[in-house]
């Protein structure tokens, strides 16, 4: 499994290795069958850090963002909404 590492930053946990990486970039890397599963966080990045989603944002308007409501008297702060990526952002 070592082999898979790519020179990214990697640990040894039981009989799992955690890789920090780009997910895109190392899956385009990796053999077929080289693995078991992959865990990843959301698709952060993806779509939500576009110039104009983070504008709609800074305006309050949303577009991939969800502005929450207030909640006694607190703002909450805006969360991407992944459900607004279309199949071809997904795949």
């Amino acid at each position: 499994m070592r082999d898979l590492d790519f020179n990214c930053e990697s640990k040894l946990i039981g009989q799992s290795r955690i890789i920090h990486a780009d997910c895109f970039e190392w899956l385009g890397k990796a053999p077929e069958n080289s693995f078991h599963a992959i865990v990843t966080d959301p698709p952060y990045g993806v779509k939500e850090y576009d110039f104009d989603q983070l504008l709609k944002r800074a305006n309050g308007n949303g577009g991939i963002w969800r502005i929450p409501p207030s909640f006694d008297g607190h703002t909450r702060a805006p969360l991407p909404q992944f459900s607004a990526l279309d199949s071809r952002e997904r795949k």
